[in-house]
């Protein structure tokens, strides 16, 4: 299984060209993936906005379908630049049987985690959260979408409500967090980090800084804090 970092193409010729990537390299031959969805679905090219938006094209679907992406992460500022398209891409994803989490019609629908299982038979429960200060220029929820910002009362809570109904199951959890371009990670970041790992949680992943940020091995689980682009 590989966890990718940020993924937004916006039109066909991209969406081939991510494809021919993922497709030729070995190192995702027979692997499921996992991203964060940078953007909602949006074939409208002629979409305006005041401010700089990011979205992807619908033919990214097909891309990561053929691609064995198990699930995507929703929980980003980029979900609320368009939420018009927010239906609409839960159909798409639903319909390409690609997982989401992170945004819904309420707070608990935002924070529902997205659950599946491995090629190899694991159950994975996959959680995600995005810093609040994201939005301060987006009202949240708008447009009866409700992005999930990071709270840790309600994450620490589902957390364990989700280990002790599924005992076997590894725990994820990817946020979208920290400053463009901020190449460490924040300390409140490493300290909600290592108390999920303290409770049960398996591996934790950020994203949004754009670029790579450190990791580190805790009580022999990992934490790597900035994931990066992968294609943007």
């Amino acid at each position: 299984m590989i966890f990718l970092g940020d993924v937004a193409s916006p039109n066909l010729i991209l969406s081939k060209n991510l494809n021919n990537i993922l497709d030729k390299s070995p190192i995702f031959k027979d692997k499921d993936l996992i991203l964060n969805l940078e953007g909602l679905i949006i074939d409208d090219l002629t979409v305006e906005s005041t401010t700089p938006i990011l979205f992807n094209h619908s033919s990214i679907l097909d891309c990561l379908s053929a691609n064995n992406c198990k699930a995507v992460t929703i929980a980003n500022n980029h979900t609320l630049d368009k939420p018009e398209y927010f239906d609409d891409t839960l159909k798409k994803l639903k319909e390409h049987k690609i997982g989401y989490t992170g945004a819904g019609k309420s707070i608990n629908e935002a924070n529902k985690p997205a659950i599946f299982n491995s090629k190899e038979g694991e159950k994975i429960i996959l959680f995600t959260q995005c810093w609040s200060v994201m939005l301060q220029h987006q009202k949240n929820p708008t447009d009866e979408v409700y992005v999930a910002t990071i709270n840790k009362k309600i994450l620490f809570e589902n957390v364990r409500n989700y280990k002790e109904k599924y005992t076997d199951a590894s725990i994820v959890v990817y946020f979208h967090w920290n400053f463009d371009l901020e190449t460490l990670p924040f300390p409140a970041d490493r300290e909600i980090a290592r108390e999920l790992i303290n409770l049960g949680v398996d591996l934790v992943l950020g994203c949004h800084s754009h670029c790579i940020q450190g990791a580190e091995l805790y009580k022999n689980k990992a934490i790597v804090y900035g994931l990066g682009n992968f294609y943007i």
